[in-house]
């Protein structure tokens, strides 16, 4: 029961000793290990990477046809993973099942919820080349990195004028 409330909470303690993949469940991880030791004997065609299942090779030939058909009935997104589709049914819906442990926030993705983490820590993973400043998300790092160019994308309503920083 305890891996299964980590699919709510959007914690994935399982973590694999030889890449950086996380589970919510054990028997994932086991599974994934297996990976890291079987024989890789499915290759794609197209660009040569490997699979250790047919299955596996097929869900990856999605990404070279550009096929996606699990489709949205609520609006025009189609995606080539069912999970995928899940995920974005819940954007529809505004469920957020994930929940912060820390200070309660919500989010419709464990992938939002684990970068949210992030802010809870002192980690700031994200470095800018050019100065060396550092943030603890991506997206600071991005808006950060407009100040080192001539690009003022933010504009005021009242006046027009515009800046390099929100």
């Amino acid at each position: 029961m305890e891996d299964h409330v980590n699919t709510h909470i959007g914690l994935k303690p399982h973590k694999c000793d030889i890449c950086e993949s996380s589970f919510f469940h054990r028997r994932n991880l086991k599974s994934h290990i297996k990976l890291h030791d079987e024989e890789k004997q499915f290759e794609c065609e197209k660009c040569s990477k490997k699979f250790t299942q047919s299955c596996h090779l097929k869900r990856h030939l999605l990404t070279h046809s550009g096929e996606k058909p699990f489709k949205c009935k609520k609006c025009p997104s189609a995606f080539n993973r069912q999970c995928h589709l899940k995920q974005h049914i819940l954007t529809h819906t505004g469920e957020k099942p994930f929940k912060c442990k820390t200070c309660c926030k919500t989010f419709n993705q464990p992938s939002a919820l684990e970068r949210h983490m992030i802010t809870h820590t002192d980690k700031k993973p994200f470095k800018c080349e050019t100065c060396s400043k550092t943030f603890n998300q991506s997206t600071t790092l991005k808006r950060h990195m407009i100040t080192h160019t001539d690009k003022k994308p933010f504009k005021c309503e009242t006046c027009f004028k515009t800046f390099n920083q929100s």
